[in-house]
């Protein structure tokens, strides 16, 4: 029995079974195992050849997703690509044999990688010693390519209520913000700088707001030294203050040190004015 809304072509496509509906298959021996599988669509010799009960794929290639027996809501663009999967499922591989050594894993995305066996959830972009460049346009965006809690220089001017700031970033000017807005940055900075009392008023603001960024207006970042670490370089670590309640003091993240300038000695030799060995000393 052949449902309608099923068309095919080439020889031994797609021998339609009870149940099975709404495929499309297009090439020799695609589709050719199918029973009950819906919804599929299948360009190539051998696409979705083993397919018997899966559902809603897509594979465009010569022996693309042929090993696939249940798996669904795949999408398979090039010769070979997902070429092992058999039960993954919402995987989409783009590019000659992309992901062909996943077999089980799900909700992967391959374009131009042959993929790990056994891994979901995972993106993987081009193939190490054959792809050299990749070019994208516009700004990235992402946890994984930059921290939250990074602090960066950046050399535009903020403009008004930080307008002209990039997208993604915050100005380091000790605002207070809300930890469920943003839960990264929250875990990343805690309150090391500051339990959320707004900069410059020390008073708790309105709106839920518990952690302050990094106020480094007039600043200097240095590098932290801990107790532990014994170089010696930091020997005022201990008096190190807080800038905010609730912000860190002493050897620790966030903490702030006050300008100092400690008594010391110059030394001005002239010779056309004093004589040889001579020096003129001036206190500060």
């Amino acid at each position: 029995i052949v449902s309608r809304f099923f068309a095919y072509s080439g020889s031994f496509t797609c021998r339609p079974r009870r149940n099975a509906s709404a495929n499309t298959a297009v090439g020799a021996y695609v589709l050719s195992q199918n029973t009950t599988a819906q919804e599929n669509t299948a360009v190539g010799y051998l696409a979705l050849t083993a397919a018997t009960s899966d559902g809603a794929n897509t594979a465009v290639g010569s022996q693309a997703l042929t090993a696939s027996t249940t798996g669904i809501y795949n999408t398979e663009f090039g010769y070979s690509a997902l070429k092992n999967n058999t039960t993954g499922i919402s995987n989409i591989a783009v590019g000659p044999v992309a992901g062909t050594n996943l077999t089980t894993g799900s909700y992967n995305i391959d374009i131009g990688n042959l993929g790990v066996a056994g891994e979901s959830y995972t993106i993987r972009i081009g193939t190490p010693g054959t792809h050299t460049d990749t070019y994208l346009a516009g700004a990235v965006h992402g946890d994984g390519l930059v921290p939250p809690g990074t602090i960066v220089a950046w050399g535009g001017a903020p403009g008004a209520n930080n307008a002209n700031v990039p997208a993604g970033w915050l100005r380091c000017d000790g605002s207070a913000l809300n930890s469920s807005q943003y839960p990264a940055l929250f875990a990343a900075l805690g309150i090391f700088w500051g339990n959320g009392s707004q900069a410059g008023l020390n008073v708790q603001p309105a709106g839920g707001r518990d952690f302050n960024i990094p106020d480094l207006r007039g600043y200097f970042l240095r590098g932290l030294e801990t107790s532990g670490d014994g170089t010696g370089r930091d020997p005022n670590m201990t008096s190190r203050t807080a800038l905010l309640p609730g912000q860190a003091s002493g050897g620790n993240v966030g903490s702030i040190q006050g300008d100092t300038m400690q008594g010391h000695r110059h030394y001005l030799c002239s010779p056309e004015v004093a004589a040889p060995g001579q020096a003129h000393i001036t206190n500060l």
